[in-house]
């Protein structure tokens, strides 16, 4: 009979994982007619280390973007494989993204069979295979670094919550995953986090405080390996560059920008939502934040510590759940370190695994408690939860098939977002349709004016069309804000001789002496006036 039983359990937790695993298939195959789009073009399709090999001979010593930016080797190296075996088509890469999304989800569900019985661990694979906030991790082929980092972090806490002793083998496989967790992506820089609290919330005995300490320096360990050619190849631990939201204004408001960013993150974890392709605030946004979203996130900002606390203290399932998503979020929180990105639906991939956990360890405990009526209704709106969250991820998947439709769909869906407008104007202006092109850029200039490239851009676009005060206008702006740029003083200094105004000309070569050609400008100009 026990025998039985065991039987029994073992082929549930089999399909516990494996029902989920197809689920998240069937849901993503849309993707496979997708292209490139968005950062798949420069970091995958025109990305001369990707297509000649490089990066499979060299993939430690070169940045993730082509222009010198974050540090992924692990997913550079994915991402020539798929090249070299396909022949630059992107099916291999959406089909390569589909089945690391199922590994995912079956970790998923694995992972909540350390502490719960098949039927609510495949729960919460099921909600998690079917979470909206997931398409762009999955059908945009650059959220591979999320797959991947998200499948290491899965990996490293099942090693580490596995029965039985610390044995050195544990802890070697615990120092291989940190390392593909940090190659992967920043977020795998907290992998000692997620050991530590794995390993605490791990059933049966209370883990010896020497076999936590192995656990974490190993974890440890695996990180500074990865650091040193980091630093080697980026200069700095860092490497990103910071939205133009954060460099554009002080620090009080960039901390309140943050702050009034967390409600929505964790809404977009909880609650299933239209996919949205960009989240760029508009400048009133940040210069008059909403206080009660401010206070929100004040207050969510002490219920995360307060969670690190207690699972500190009595550590369990649903702690531990709360820790996997407080830590895997807080480094693109922007409340200590400025990413890229405001708000990205991709970053929100592993924090939505602790949400699912959670999920199915609310229902698991109603169970416990002996009330199964209300357990079965928790389980009934979790299935409505998925359902619609099911909705919104078939619907959304194809807008990630080529630049066009993203673009049109940041204006549709995000039309407060300067971004989409900015992106659309790009494609307009390599079109040649620089009319229509001006039109965009006025429209996202009005919403945002803090991004120097953009302002730049327009500003030619501007001159191309004739219009000189806004050319003048938004160039200058651009200079302002980065006055690095030769081109747009060039383009500037051009627009202002036509004016018979030197004085730009005679800053840019006294500020770049270098600069040959302002120089020969000026003293032929000096000679004509002789």
């Amino acid at each position: 009979m026990v025998a039985e039983r065991a039987a029994g359990l073992q082929y549930g937790a089999l399909w516990a994982q494996l029902i989920p695993a197809v689920v998240a298939v069937l849901a993503y195959l849309g993707a496979l007619r997708n292209g490139f789009a968005y950062d798949d073009v420069p970091v995958i399709s025109e990305n001369e280390w990707i297509r000649s090999g490089t990066e499979l001979r060299h993939a430690l010593t070169l940045p993730y973007w082509p222009h010198g930016a974050l540090y992924r080797p692990v997913t550079s190296f994915t991402f020539a494989l798929d090249w070299l075996a396909g022949h630059g088509s992107p099916f291999l890469f959406h089909l390569g993204n589909i089945v690391w999304y199922a590994v995912g989800v079956a970790l998923v569900a694995r992972l909540a069979l350390r502490w719960w019985p098949p039927l609510i661990a495949g729960l919460a694979g099921l909600l998690f295979a079917l979470h909206p906030v997931h398409v762009e991790a999955v059908a945009n082929i650059v959220g591979r670094s999320e797959l991947l980092a998200g499948v290491a972090l899965l990996g490293l806490a099942l090693v580490v919550t596995a029965p039985g002793p610390v044995s050195p083998g544990r802890l070697v496989a615990v120092t291989a995953l940190s390392v593909l967790a940090i190659g992967s992506k920043e977020t795998g820089a907290l992998a000692p986090v997620i050991a530590w609290a794995a390993l605490r919330a791990r059933p049966g005995e209370p883990t010896p405080r020497a076999d936590v300490s192995r656990v974490v320096i190993a974890s440890l360990f695996g990180l500074c390996i990865m650091a040193l050619p980091r630093v080697e190849v980026l200069g700095t631990l860092g490497g990103d560059r910071p939205h133009p939201a954060f460099t554009t204004y002080g620090p009080g408001q960039t901390l309140a920008l943050a702050l009034a960013t967390l409600p929505h993150a964790v809404a977009l974890v909880i609650v299933p939502q239209l996919p949205r392709p960009d989240y760029s605030p508009p400048a009133a946004a940040i210069v008059h934040p909403s206080i009660l979203l401010v206070l929100a996130g004040a207050i969510l900002v002490v219920g995360a510590v307060s969670v690190m606390l207690v699972h500190a203290r009595r550590p369990s399932a649903a702690s531990f759940a709360g820790v996997f998503g407080v830590v895997t979020f807080a480094p693109v929180s922007n409340l200590v370190l400025h990413t890229g990105v405001v708000l990205a639906e991709r970053t929100l991939y592993s924090p939505s695994v602790g949400a699912c956990l959670l999920a199915g360890g609310a229902t698991a405990a109603l169970i416990a408690r002996r009330e199964p009526a209300l357990a079965r209704v928790v389980a009934g709106v979790w299935l409505v939860v998925a359902g619609v969250g099911a909705w919104f991820t078939l619907g959304s998947v194809g807008i990630w098939r080529d630049n066009a439709s993203v673009f049109q769909a940041m204006v549709e869906r995000a039309p407060s977002s300067y971004h989409g407008y900015y992106m659309l104007a790009k494609a307009q202006q390599g079109a040649a349709r620089d009319v229509e092109a001006h039109r965009l850029y006025v429209r996202a200039i009005g919403l945002f004016a803090g991004d120097p490239r953009m302002m730049s851009e327009a500003g030619f676009n501007a001159a191309a069309v004739g219009d000189t005060s806004d050319a003048v206008a938004w160039l200058s702006a651009a200079l302002a804000r980065s006055p690095a740029s030769p081109v747009t003083r060039s383009t500037l200094i051009a627009l202002d001789l036509r004016r018979g105004d030197r004085a730009l000309l005679h800053a840019g070569v006294t500020i770049y002496p270098n600069q040959a050609s302002w120089r020969a400008l000026m003293d032929s100009l000096d000679r004509v006036r002789q």
